[in-house]
C-alpha cells in the first residue's frame, strides 16, 4: 500500500475525502470562471451595443450632411436661375418702356 499523496493516509494514490475536497475546488473553479467569463461578454456586449449606436449615429449624421450639402446645392442653381429670369425680365420690362414710349410719341 501507498500513503494517499494528498492528506498522506494509507491508501492507493488519492483518499476519497482527497478526491472529493479536490473536485470541490475544481468545480468552484469552474463556476468562478464561467461567471467570469459571462461577467466579460456581458460588458463586452453592451460595449458593443454602444459601439453599434455611435457609429448609427454617426452614419445618420453623415447622412444629413450629405442631404444638406445637395439641397443647398439645389437651392444655389435655383437662386442662379431666378436671379438670370430677373435680369431677362428688367430687359423685356425695359424693351417694353422704350417701345410704349416710342409710340406714344
Amino acid at each position: 500500500r501507498m500513503d494517499c499523496w494528498g492528506c498522506r493516509t494509507a491508501s492507493a494514490r488519492f483518499c476519497a475525502a482527497c478526491v472529493q475536497q479536490a473536485t470541490a475546488e475544481r468545480q468552484r473553479g469552474i463556476t468562478e470562471f464561467a461567471a467570469e467569463n459571462r461577467r466579460l461578454v456581458s460588458i463586452m456586449a453592451e460595449g458593443l451595443d454602444e459601439r453599434a449606436r455611435a457609429l448609427a449615429q454617426a452614419e445618420a449624421r453623415l447622412s444629413h450632411a450629405r442631404t444638406v450639402a445637395k439641397l443647398a446645392a439645389e437651392l444655389a442653381t435655383v437662386r442662379r436661375e431666378a436671379d438670370q429670369q430677373a435680369v431677362i425680365v428688367n430687359e423685356l420690362r425695359h424693351s417694353v418702356r422704350r417701345a410704349s414710349s416710342r409710340f406714344s410719341r
